[in-house]
């Protein structure tokens, strides 16, 4: 009786609209419903046929990708911050094609997966803007077509459109930048494709195209790959207690081909880094720093947490305002009701399976795959649990909430008219939501030139930071070095300046004294640039909120701030502005 089937073979009824399976299928009348009733209902859900069918399996994915394409455009040209994570992407990709390699000639925490793959574009399409920015917008969109492939396992087509939509328009337009969460999203998204596809047609290639996809996530975002490791190895042994005994030595083959497929892109990793002579490298910054120097710094409590939410709540009533309630609210959504709301559509058909619109085990298998899954991408986002990081954890849980409300929609007449009412609803209030969105970004038309191509913010934020990009390119020249502290890399990709040093990030509590200590002795050197720009007075300010767990006495200083400004310093300021301080090398 319930809404939501998963399909297990061609010729089945995915191939016709939903209702029109609902309707043909015989029911006991309930409530007094007579026959003329129950054809009432046929007129009722008219609408959601015709919508079924413009949505259909084969044209739904298609015009969703385009849909997204389309909107996501508007905010590729928008640059929101010249101290954004992107730098820390895109510019160790020109120190690869430079000759660079990760971990040995520069540092980095980051899994290399996505500085190879922007060093790619950039190697293909020119070191420019646009090879940054577009295609991480064909990687956004192809993960609302994903989410769209997988909501179609248990929802009709009409309402499977539904989390790519409000997905589309609640996360992308949140971090429209490059970034590691969105490769390894969209390799993580390509495991739970091909595992439920495993579980469905039996064929051991699809677990290993798994195991490759899962490798790769884990190139791109370390803890992504080790959680989305672990989540297919919990779903595959609960699929061997399902199987008959004659069925598990192709199961042992299906495991080895998984393995296989995460294996192989993984050795052969290690050797390209062992002939590169920095396979210590890799395995200090890509594990060690991270337990001892990062991941201590960057956990966040959890927002779900009693003390959290208790804090959050004394935070809104000391500085109330319709912006961070809504905030609050949305981070609260996301990080607990929509998880919440996975897990019960998962359980709700464990404990109630009289009825369940997943009958059988092996349809309870797929569902059973995105919950684990699931909660392995919300988990690997847990290091640093914000709005942003919850929105990158939740696409798959998201597809299970909506599973959720619309299955539960479908036990009686009127319920079903609610529910299709509702989440029609929804739809109408997530496209007008993204409509306004762009129309704000839209605004945002003012140029900033640079080196590499042409940003586009609000008239005042333009003016600021084409003011800091000028100064830099009006002293170093293209392809010159220039040293830039304590985190803007973005700022050597603007300008087509080179970092002299092994570091493009030096925040106090994350960098070690030793680190430091080899910066401040290449500044002492004769190798040392011309000049300085120093972004810390701005920068320490936002530190005490991005790193709570950091002593608020250790933001207050920065080694290398204090060494250029101290007596024996070889550079002196000679400008300085409300964003930053431009040093010069003293004359020998």
């Amino acid at each position: 009786m319930g809404g939501a089937l998963i399909p297990l073979r061609r010729g089945t009824w995915s191939e016709r609209p939903f209702f029109s399976w609902v309707l043909s299928k015989p029911r006991p009348q309930r409530f007094g419903r007579s026959a003329p009733d129950r054809q009432d209902r046929t007129v009722q859900t008219s609408f959601l046929t015709r919508l079924n069918s413009l949505v259909g399996a084969k044209t739904g994915g298609a015009l969703i990708f385009g849909l997204l394409l389309s909107y996501l455009w508007v905010f590729a040209r928008i640059i929101h911050e010249i101290t954004d994570d992107e730098g820390l992407l895109v510019y160790p990709a020109e120190r690869i094609l430079a000759g660079q390699t990760p971990y040995r000639h520069f540092f980095s925490e980051l899994a290399p997966g996505t500085f190879y793959l922007q060093a790619l574009f950039f190697n293909t399409w020119g070191t420019h803007v646009w090879s940054a920015r577009v295609p991480v917008l064909l990687v956004m969109a192809a993960i609302g077509w994903q989410l769209f492939y997988l909501s179609r396992k248990i929802m009709s087509p009409w309402a499977a459109a539904l989390p790519a939509l409000i997905y589309g328009v609640s996360a992308f337009p949140r971090w429209s930048a490059v970034s590691h969460h969105w490769y390894s999203l969209f390799f993580g998204l390509g495991t739970t494709m091909f595992l439920v596809q495993y579980l469905e047609r039996r064929r051991n290639y699809w677990l290993f195209l798994a195991g490759l996809c899962t490798a790769a996530a884990g190139f791109c975002m370390q803890n992504k790959g080790a959680f989305l490791l672990l989540a297919a190895a919990v779903i595959l042994i609960a699929d061997y207690s399902r199987i008959s005994p004659d069925a598990r030595r192709a199961w042992l083959k299906g495991c080895a081909c998984f393995l296989f497929g995460v294996l192989l892109p993984a050795m052969a990793a290690l050797l390209y880094f062992h002939q590169k002579n920095a396979l210590k490298e890799l395995f200090y910054a890509t594990t060690m720093y991270l337990w001892q120097s990062y991941l201590p710094y960057e956990y966040h409590a959890m927002p779900f947490l009693p003390s959290r939410v208790w804090e959050d709540i004394r935070a809104l009533s000391d500085n109330y305002s319709l912006t961070s309630l809504g905030k609050f609210v949305s981070l609260l959504t996301w990080s607990l009701l929509i998880p919440a709301a996975g897990v019960i559509f998962y359980l709700k058909h464990i404990l109630k399976p009289r009825g369940s619109s997943l009958p059988d085990s092996r349809r309870r298998g797929v569902s059973f795959a995105y919950v684990v899954l699931g909660l392995a991408l919300m988990s690997s986002e847990m290091h640093r649990f914000d709005l942003v990081h919850s929105l990158f954890g939740a696409p798959l849980l998201l597809v299970l909430a909506v599973a959720l409300f619309y299955d539960l929609g479908f036990r009686a007449v009127p319920a079903s008219r609610i529910v299709a009412s509702v989440l029609v609803g929804l739809a109408l209030f997530h496209f007008a939501y993204g409509l306004s969105l762009g129309w704000r970004e839209s605004r945002r038309n003012q140029p900033i030139y640079t080196r590499r191509g042409v940003f586009y913010q609000t008239p005042e934020r333009a003016k600021r930071y084409q003011a800091i990009i000028d100064e830099v390119q009006s002293r170093v020249p293209d392809g010159s070095g220039v040293f830039v502290y304590p985190q803007s890399a973005i700022l050597y990709f603007l300008t087509g300046t080179i970092n002299p040093t092994r570091y493009d990030y030096l925040l106090p509590g994350e960098t070690t004294p030793a680190q430091f200590e080899e910066v401040i002795q290449l500044l002492k050197s004769n190798k040392s640039p011309e000049f300085v720009f120093s972004f810390w007075k701005e920068r320490k300010g936002k530190l005490p909120h991005l790193f709570p767990n950091v002593p608020t006495k250790i933001l207050q200083h920065h080694p290398i701030e204090e060494f250029l400004i101290g007596d024996d310093s070889p550079y002196r300021p000679v400008r300085e502005a409300p964003s930053f301080i431009l040093f010069e090398k003293r004359p020998k």
